[in-house]
């Protein structure tokens, strides 16, 4: 059964490896889906770091067709659809910023904390991103993210050990590109926390990073994709 609620994102349940039938609904809690770019240029210490949020998306999960059971087993969606409005997204909070750090800095995204950025600086800031140059919302209104293919793989995403990937498809600006985004997956008190990242560049999208004052400040070319999924499977 088909899950859409307008909730922030993702993923995957966990029960207690024997595949029986499954029919359940994905219940969300705490989520995060965001982008993240990185200054550069002569001029950086005249920029920032910024960070995108999609404040609120539409999400569809896909249960696996069997449940798999047994100690610590892990019942993966077949798949997972994520809209949002390109008008939608949301640059700088400084709320977020302060929250996203320290576990940004153990991924190995970032070193130094955001920069609280004034109302009008942001307003800028999302001004520039919306236009023709950027993701031109006006002829894009749509960003969607879709994921399958989640399997068992370790790895590691800066400090910190990951368990699974899945093929993600992103589609920005009428491009699609499928990148392979690692997973960390942790369980608390039945609820499932699952964490991705993975990178891009913007020219894979069809247009160039922000740049202003003949390049001396700009955004590196390439910037990165951060979720965190919280929930559990709902058994009907």
């Amino acid at each position: 059964m088909e899950l859409l609620k307008r909730v922030g994102p993702l993923l995957l349940g966990f029960f207690l490896a024997v595949p029986t039938a499954f029919a359940a609904e994905w219940e969300s809690a705490e989520s995060t889906f965001v982008v993240l770019t990185k200054k550069a240029g002569l001029a950086s210490a005249f920029a920032h770091d910024h960070v995108v949020q999609a404040k609120s998306f539409d999400l569809t999960v896909f249960p696996p067709q069997e449940q798999q059971t047994g100690a610590g087993a892990l019942s993966l969606p077949r798949q997972v659809l994520l809209t949002t409005k390109t008008k939608d997204l949301v640059v700088d909070d400084p709320v977020l910023g302060k929250q996203l750090f320290p576990r940004l800095k153990a991924l190995g995204v970032t070193k130094e904390p955001f920069s609280e950025l004034s109302r009008s600086d942001r307003e800028g800031v999302a001004e520039s991103m919306f236009s023709e140059e950027q993701l031109w919302a006006e002829k894009f209104p749509d960003i969607s993210v879709s994921a399958d293919g989640f399997v068992a793989q370790p790895g590691r995403l800066g400090s910190l050990e990951s368990s699974h990937v899945a093929s993600f498809t992103f589609r920005i600006r009428g491009k699609e590109v499928k990148k392979q985004m690692p997973l960390i997956i942790t369980q608390s008190g039945g609820w499932v926390t699952v964490e991705g990242l993975t990178s891009a560049k913007f020219e894979e999208f069809g247009f160039e990073a922000y740049s202003a004052m003949l390049g001396a400040v700009r955004n590196q070319d390439t910037f990165h994709f951060y979720f965190s999924a919280k929930g559990k499977w709902k058994a009907e």
